[in-house]
């Protein structure tokens, strides 16, 4: 009963729950649950910057769930305690494939925080980084992201695929940067955007790239049957013997008697 009633007091503080969010709120309103991705690929690795921006009615709820001692203080020790129970189901629901396989993320840092947001109610923010091995086969490699987190709340989605050292990206379906960053900053003109949770991107290590001239992208068929180092081009020496011999060709054409000349 003191949590519902402590919980029930601060969604009041929130301004009501019918009531038009003032200018200082959310972007998305107090309900809002926002999710960021921004993937670096790399010869060997993917790294991915994973933000989640909680508004005020969700973060206020969570935060219940994380002060498990009904203090009204969230410690250090509460924040990793929730963190490894919720971490399985977010990591979950974010899939990376390459070439076919389904790769597994490591986690090589974290950082929960909890800003103040609309009339003192708390907002969450959790940041994480991870790290994916890419496997070593193939010159190339086509990779599809899919982050089903939070996917029915309104809120905004993002996912930007940059190339990071020793690569270069072919092909990407999505944006090197995001808009927000880092849902730190929400544009006034972001509602007529289109959120986005996925991404389809073909990637190479540097030295293997296929030749690309730039604006041209190549289709993942053509980046994987390239052969290293790029298209296959005739040596000098090979071409100007072969055009010596066809302008060799065209000269004993023009100069050759005609059969009826010859009668």
């Amino acid at each position: 009963m003191r949590r519902a009633a402590r919980l029930a007091a601060v969604l009041l503080a929130c301004g009501g729950l019918l009531a038009p969010a003032p200018a200082a709120a959310h972007a998305f309103g107090p309900f809002s649950i926002s999710v960021y991705s921004r993937l670096v690929v790399s010869e060997d690795q993917i790294e991915i910057r994973w933000v989640l921006d909680m508004a005020e009615v969700p973060a206020t709820a969570t935060v219940e769930l994380i002060d498990t001692n009904a203090d009204g203080t969230v410690t250090e020790r509460e924040k990793a305690a929730y963190f490894d129970l919720w971490v399985g189901s977010v990591l979950g629901q974010i899939e990376l494939v390459v070439d076919g396989q389904s790769l597994s993320k490591e986690i090589v840092g974290r950082e929960l925080t909890l800003p103040a947001g609309e009339d003192g109610a708390p907002a969450l923010r959790l940041e994480m980084d991870l790290v994916a091995e890419v496997p070593a086969e193939g010159n190339s490699h086509s990779a599809t992201y899919r982050d089903s987190n939070y996917i029915d709340y309104v809120g905004w989605r993002e996912v930007a695929v940059a190339p990071g050292n020793g690569a270069q990206l072919i092909e990407s379906s999505a944006p090197l940067e995001g808009r927000t960053n880092e849902l730190t900053v929400y544009p006034a003109d972001l509602g007529r955007s289109v959120p986005n949770s996925e991404a389809e991107f073909v990637f190479a290590g540097r030295a293997m790239a296929p030749s690309v001239p730039a604006g041209q992208p190549v289709s993942p068929g053509q980046a994987e049957s390239a052969p290293s180092g790029g298209f296959q081009i005739w040596p000098t020496g090979v071409l100007a013997a072969l055009a010596v011999i066809g302008l060799a060709g065209i000269m004993l054409a023009v100069n050759r008697p005609s059969t009826r000349a010859r009668r």
